[in-house]
This record gives structure tokens, C-alpha cells and sequence, in this order.
């Protein structure tokens, strides 16, 4: 099915959201499209072969809204893809990407467009709040805005404060990633959005980080993050993919990218099957990747002091490592 449009105009900027399955969770997506303070923008919405009724509520926001909505069908290819064809669709001077079952701040486009535009900088960002509805019922931001750093802080902020910065709290600027030919790798289920974003940050000179939850995350138990499989290293093969175009493009971070990052992502897998009790896959993981030399890196220079412990755990015996992770998170979770 070829775009189906209620677009009056080209927009400033073009919000894009894949979904899949999501009909129970877009309207409240939309809507806080619609409460959004900055109008200036299309949505871009990307049904990537759902099996709901999605299509029903996309018509009922085409008919009824004032949004200005494109909506394009294509059939399951998984969300790189849908995001890829979002881009190839896309009017805007700036890209936004917005999951459909998460939203934003009534005043997140207008204060992250007026961050870039009145500072002459190539990327902007928010934090992200895993409380919904404390992002929509917030009143008042705190405009804790940075002034304009260097890219190299930019990155690093992005490295270290992981449990702060969400994908889609990003502002993109089309003409960056039209340059340089930035995409999602299709068939990626982990990570896709974390190597967009780090591939795009290569090219930057400079940004500024709004340090105020203004994008809120939903966290679907039904949502492919959240099931323990294989695929949960696409996550490190991404970052591997990253670390290798750092090095292609002379990046400067590329080390502390080597030293941190990419060994952390090996961590958070090896982690992840523990928590799960997926001892096959522990197992697997650690005869397939380079896991010691990774957790090495963690164990003598991370710089969260139970980071290193267990990395160090790790490298005195894989298997105290694997039953330490499943007590530590049995017991967080009584």
C-alpha cells in the first residue's frame, strides 16, 4: 500500500514511528503529538505488517485530527527497515524518531528544534523518564539545558549515562544523515537505534544535552527487549559495526569507544542470558565472542566500582559470574 496522507504542507520536521502490533498503544502516542506546544512538524507512521487493527486508528487521526499524518504499509520487515522507509519519506529539515507506545512532553519538539536552531549545532537531546505518565502530567521543564559542548563530551555524556538518554529523545538533521547516507542495518533486532545514533554523532562538531525527561518510554512485556534469545547479541554485533566505522571515518572517540563501550555491551549480554538462567547461551556467548578480553577492560579501568567486581568475577570463572547474577537479581526482585 502506497502513503496515505493528510499533509496540507512540507513540515519543518518529520517525526517517525514504526510500529507493529502498537493499536492499543498509538492513540495515547498521538496524542501527545497533538498536545505538542511547536506544530510544525508531520508524522511520519510506518505499519511494519501488524496484525491488529492499527489501520482503524491511523483512519480515525487522518479523518479527525489535525496532525499532519503520512501513514505507509509494508509488510513485516522488522523496525530498521520501517524506520529506513520512514527517512526515504521524510520532508523535514530535522528527523525525530517516536516509538508507538511510548510520547512526548507537550514541550519537547519546540524546546529540542529551538536548541538547534537558535545555537547553530548538529545534534540535540533529552532525557527519558520509564514513567509515562509523569512525562505527560509534567508541568513546568526544568531548562536544564547545557550550554554548547564539544562533540567529545557530547559522546561521552551518551556513553555514561546510559540510564538517562533514550534513542528517541534525539534530534537529527536530515541533511547530516543524507550526507554521510546513515541508515538502520535491516535484520538487526538489538541496538539498531544505539548504532544509528552513534554512526550520526561520528559527524558532529558539537551539541547540547537538555537534561529533562521529556521523552517517556514504555516498557512492553511483550516488546522484543524483554525476551531472552540469540538475537540479544545484535546488540554487540552492532556496536562491533560502530567501533569499525569510528575507525573508517578517523574518529577521534573511537578508543574510549573500544574501552568502554563495546565492553560494556559485552557485559549487559552476558548478563542478560544469566539473568535468564539461559545457561546455553552463556555458554554459547562466551566460546563465541572474545568475552575475557572485554571484561578485562571492565574489571581495570570501568568506572562503576560493582562494574569492575564482576567483571573481574567474570575472568576468575565465567560460572561464579553467571549464579552471582542470577542470586543478586533474584534477591532484588523478592
Amino acid at each position: 500500500m502506497g502513503p496515505t496522507s493528510n499533509a496540507l504542507h512540507k513540515s519543518y520536521v518529520s517525526v517517525i514511528i514504526p510500529c507493529y502490533n502498537a493499536a492499543k498503544t498509538l492513540p495515547w502516542t498521538l496524542k501527545s503529538l497533538e498536545n505538542q506546544s511547536y506544530k510544525d512538524f508531520e508524522v511520519i507512521i510506518i505499519n511494519d505488517g501488524s496484525s491488529d487493527k492499527i489501520h482503524e486508528v491511523v483512519d480515525n487521526y487522518l479523518n479527525q485530527s489535525s496532525l499532519n499524518i503520512r501513514y505507509i504499509e509494508q509488510s513485516n520487515s522488522g523496525v530498521s527497515v520501517a524506520r529506513n522507509n520512514g527517512l526515504k519519506n521524510a520532508n523535514g529539515k530535522y528527523i525525530c524518531f517516536l516509538d508507538g507506545d511510548d510520547v512526548y512532553h507537550r514541550g519537547f519538539l519546540e524546546l529540542i528544534v529551538k536548541s538547534v536552531e537558535n545555537n547553530n549545532i548538529d545534534v540535540s537531546f533529552a532525557y527519558f523518564d520509564r514513567d509515562i505518565e509523569s512525562v505527560l502530567n509534567k508541568k513546568e521543564v526544568d531548562n536544564k539545558t547545557t550550554s554548547i559542548i564539544n562533540i567529545a563530551d557530547i559522546m561521552k555524556t551518551f556513553m555514561y549515562e546510559k540510564e538517562n538518554i533514550h534513542f528517541g529523545g534525539f534530534i537529527y538533521k536530515m541533511d547530516i544523515i543524507d550526507k554521510y547516507n546513515i541508515s538502520f542495518t535491516a535484520g538487526t533486532k538489538y541496538g539498531e537505534d544505539l548504532e544509528f545514533a552513534w554512526k550520526y554523532l561520528t559527524h558532529c562538531s558539537n551539541g547540547i544535552i537538555i537534561k529533562d525527561k521529556m521523552y517517556g518510554y514504555y516498557n512492553n512485556p511483550l516488546s522484543a527487549v524483554n525476551t531472552v534469545s540469540w538475537n540479544k547479541t545484535d546488540l554487540v554485533e552492532a556496536m562491533i559495526r560502530v567501533k569499525q566505522y569510528m575507525l573508517d571515518e578517523n574518529c577521534d572517540y573511537v578508543h574510549n569507544f573500544s574501552g568502554y563501550m563495546l565492553p560494556r555491551t559485552v557485559w549487559t549480554t552476558a548478563k542478560t542470558f544469566a539473568k535468564g538462567k539461559r545457561r546455553d547461551l552463556f555458554k554459547k556467548f562466551a566460546t563465541t565472542y572474545p568475552v575475557i578480553k572485554h571484561m578485562k577492560k571492565l574489571a581495570m579501568g570501568a568506572p562503576n566500582r560493582l562494574l569492575r567486581i564482576s567483571s573481574a568475577l567474570y575472568c576468575l570463572n565465567l560460572w561464579v559470574f553467571y549464579y552471582t547474577i542470577i542470586v543478586v537479581y533474584k534477591n532484588n526482585n523478592k
